[in-house]
């Protein structure tokens, strides 16, 4: 993760999205979550199980590797089309 990054990691309210399933919220920004290339822990492994939950192909644990920025730009092309950025 890069200094200029901020971070504000709500694991409660991911784990309750991703149980309602609203992978959506997730992956589109709603969170108020900043995560891109590099970063790891558990709001990336949440990401990565929503996105396998919603049928990407993606591990469900691991950093945030260039497979889950396509995953997510995917993701985002389709939910939220006016920007694909593949940062959550």
């Amino acid at each position: 993760m890069t200094a200029a990054r901020s971070r504000t990691l709500r694991p409660n309210r991911v784990k309750r999205k991703l149980e309602r399933g609203e992978a959506a919220a997730i992956v589109t920004g709603e969170m108020g979550l900043t995560l891109g290339l590099g970063d790891g822990g558990p709001a990336v492994d949440d990401i990565r199980r929503a996105l396998a939950g919603s049928g990407y192909g993606v591990a469900t644990e691991g950093a945030f590797d260039v497979e889950l920025e396509q995953a997510v730009i995917a993701f985002q092309r389709h939910f939220r089309p006016r920007r694909f950025d593949g940062v959550v």
